[in-house]
């Protein structure tokens, strides 16, 4: 073998064990992670928080400091599809003229970013498209009784902001948004004053504009399941007295309404919250009519049929766990 031989012998050997130290790194830094985020009160904020699905390894991921917060904290979580970045809104870096933002950061807490979002004082609730290259998002002109509201999508990063709904009328707003597996609906609430809501769906160019609820269930907090077959919500999300938030399912059309709690006497109320990635599980949040009362106020996890619930989080009195999303790679 000649010396320029095994030259180039060696230099191929150093490239194969470069591409295959890089490919390892890249795998190990694109690794998804496994997990639930929620938000939880902390001396009087909402931080995030992650937890396995089984209950281990509760780690808190935002450590906000927000100076005469009115609406307190990080909020109103969910994970982006490749699991590698978690969007919420709060009013951290809040101004007079933008109260509400939305944020991202990824799972270890690292790269806190504001989208630039520049429609409204408020703009929260966001949501991922399932290819994880647009958002939804609740948007509020202002604060007056009288303003513009609605729905908006724009790109992940914020750009390209276009109107996907819009009401002004007093009493009546649209919000907590929801993509469908394949990208072709969205699922929202509208309230139509107290004790009123619907789960509506629309599609993302505006069309096919639909109600999937009645109005006295007072449902909120639609999510689909992974495979679409399916939409979790919750009823009676300003309970009344004497009366229940109960977690349901239904099929994209509206039919096939399944109950999966029955609490009732105006004791205890369940807040949906989101699916496992297989389908199989849905993880909630269980707490009297009062956050700061007395008794349960846990996340808990129920099989999507209704059956083998059990309690998720352990939590201090007070801290009022809830908006959990279970990440797409759990």
């Amino acid at each position: 073998m000649n010396a320029r031989r095994l030259v180039l012998m060696l230099g191929a050997v150093a490239l194969l064990a470069v591409v295959a130290l890089a490919v390892l790194l890249g795998s190990r830094g694109s690794e998804r992670a496994k997990s639930i985020v929620f938000q939880a009160k902390v001396h009087g904020l909402y931080q995030l928080f992650t937890i396995e699905p089984d209950g281990s390894n509760l780690q808190q991921i935002t450590h906000l400091v927000i100076r005469s917060s009115s609406i307190p904290g990080a909020e109103q979580a969910t994970w982006s599809p490749d699991a590698k970045t978690i969007i919420f809104d709060s009013d951290y870096r809040h101004t007079k003229h933008k109260i509400i933002n939305v944020f991202t950061i990824k799972p270890d807490g690292t790269g806190l970013t504001q989208l630039p979002l520049d429609v409204g004082e408020f703009d929260g609730a966001p949501a991922y498209s399932p290819d994880g290259t647009m958002i939804s998002f609740d948007w509020d002109a202002s604060a007056s009784v009288l303003h513009e509201q609605g729905i908006d999508i724009a790109n992940a990063d914020g750009s390209g902001v276009r109107r996907l709904t819009a009401l002004d009328q007093p009493n009546r707003i649209h919000h907590s948004s929801n993509w469908s597996p394949d990208g072709e609906w969205i699922v929202f609430t509208e309230l139509r004053g107290l004790g009123q809501s619907a789960i509506l769906k629309i599609r993302p160019d505006g069309t096919g504009l639909a109600a999937l609820t009645p109005w006295a269930m007072n449902a909120n907090n639609a999510k689909w399941s992974p495979d679409g077959s399916r939409i979790a919500f919750n009823s009676h999300n300003d309970p009344q007295q004497g009366t229940d938030a109960n977690l349901y399912t239904m099929k994209p059309d509206g039919t096939g309404l399944v109950q999966l709690t029955h609490y009732s006497g105006g004791r205890l109320d369940a807040y949906a919250g989101d699916w496992s990635p297989n389908g199989t599980q849905i993880v909630f949040h269980v707490r009297g009519a009062d956050p700061n009362g007395p008794g349960v106020n846990q996340l808990f996890i129920i099989d999507a049929a209704g059956s083998n619930m059990h309690q998720l989080t352990h939590l201090p009195h007070g801290m009022n766990p809830g908006y959990a999303s279970w990440s797409p790679a759990a």
